[in-house]
């Protein structure tokens, strides 16, 4: 199963880049950008836009989205489907397509009877960190268009809400168009031992892989503070 995630995101990885090699070539032929050549020594030098080449130092970032999204789908299926085999592979997939129709028993499964990162759990944490450092190290793979070396991160902002809505149900017990997670913190409501194992969880994964930088949002009831 692993090898099988491994093979996706490199894939995914792969086009990513060839789409975004295709707009650097149309920036290059269609908007160009004088006034910040003008303010970068080597362009002005070469007399080169930094669209075509005038830069010395060429950089970019992909970011990640859905650590802990893919480390507890992924947990779930190792505990529920391989090690306790308490469901089929085929049902899993069934019921994923379906959006855990008329199977909310299944969802609860998932959501409450395996692992979920945030927990100061090793079993989990570990899957979280390997399949987070798969992406990371992947992204160092690929040059784009202009031979920028890629700086992989892990963050989000608004992007967990507008790309969850085009993924399907997860067997973390996710359902379908739901935002994913933000950075490289728990999913929503599954950190349940506190803030501190929360933080000993995200510190397991490979930060220093994380070039272009990573965000973890944690969030706190007011009423926590109140005295």
């Amino acid at each position: 199963l692993m090898e099988a995630y491994r093979r996706q995101v490199k894939f995914a990885v792969t086009q990513f880049n060839q789409s975004v090699s295709a707009i650097e070539m149309g920036h290059e032929l269609l908007r160009p950008v004088p006034f910040l050549s003008a303010t970068t020594d080597n362009a002005m030098e070469l007399g080169l836009d930094l669209t075509n080449g005038g830069s010395k130092y060429y950089f970019a970032g992909i970011e990640g989205i859905g650590v802990a999204d893919v480390a507890d789908s992924l947990a779930a299926i190792k505990k529920l489907v391989f090690d306790e085999q308490k469901i089929s592979m085929k049902e899993l997939v069934d019921v994923l397509k379906s959006n855990f129709s008329d199977n909310e028993r299944l969802r609860q499964m998932l959501l409450n009877a395996a692992p979920k990162f945030g927990n100061d759990d090793d079993a989990v944490d570990e899957i979280a960190r390997e399949s987070c450092s798969v992406f990371l190290k992947e992204v160092k793979n690929h040059r784009d268009y202009w031979g920028s070396v890629y700086n992989p991160g892990i963050w989000s902002i608004e992007l967990a809400m507008i790309l969850g809505s085009a993924v399907g149900a997860l067997p973390s017990g996710r359902c379908a168009f739901e935002s994913l997670t933000e950075g490289v913190a728990p999913s929503r409501g599954c950190d349940r031992k506190g803030p501190t194992a929360s933080i000993k969880s995200v510190a397991k994964l490979d930060h220093h892989l994380m070039e272009n930088g990573s965000i973890f949002n944690m969030k706190f009831n007011p009423d926590t503070f109140k005295d």
